[in-house]
């Protein structure tokens, strides 16, 4: 009985798995954010030129991956969930690479351009409100797509 009831939590875990998955690419694919984007896409990334790379396979989780040029380290973010918050905000559930730590960031659109809105650890530490950086002050930037 046991082992009937552990067989049908890995077959209900394995059917949502891919479901969970599909609904990640589907959001970032919704509202249109896969690929690069950049402050300047013609100029090499920098601390005052960040590069913004979302992906998502269409199985496993997807990514952001924040560039900064060769005298910052880059940042990766898996997106463990995405989902719109309204027609031009997209919310996503994050997890940094480096620290382990969660976060839910909210990406605002206007027109052709995106940038971060809001960061909150799941601890409630804010990182990001009302497009400012908490730590410094300073507003996100923002960027816009490059030729993918």
């Amino acid at each position: 009985m046991m082992r009937n009831a552990l067989l049908a939590a890995v077959i209900l875990l394995a059917a949502l798995g891919p479901a969970e998955a599909e609904s990640i690419q589907a959001a970032l694919k919704d509202f249109d954010i896969l690929g690069t984007w950049a402050v300047d896409c013609d100029r090499t990334p920098s601390a005052m030129n960040e590069n913004v790379v979302y992906s998502a396979p269409k199985s496993g989780d997807g990514s952001q991956l924040y560039q900064f040029g060769r005298d910052f380290p880059d940042k990766l973010y898996i997106i463990h969930g995405a989902e719109r918050a309204a027609d031009d905000k997209l919310l996503l559930h994050e997890q940094d690479v480096n620290d382990g730590s969660f976060l839910d960031v909210v990406i605002v659109k206007a027109k052709d351009k995106t940038r971060v809105l809001s960061s909150v650890g799941k601890n409630a530490t804010v990182h990001v409100e009302n497009a400012k950086i908490k730590l410094n002050g300073l507003e996100t930037q923002w960027v816009v797509r490059c030729g993918n």
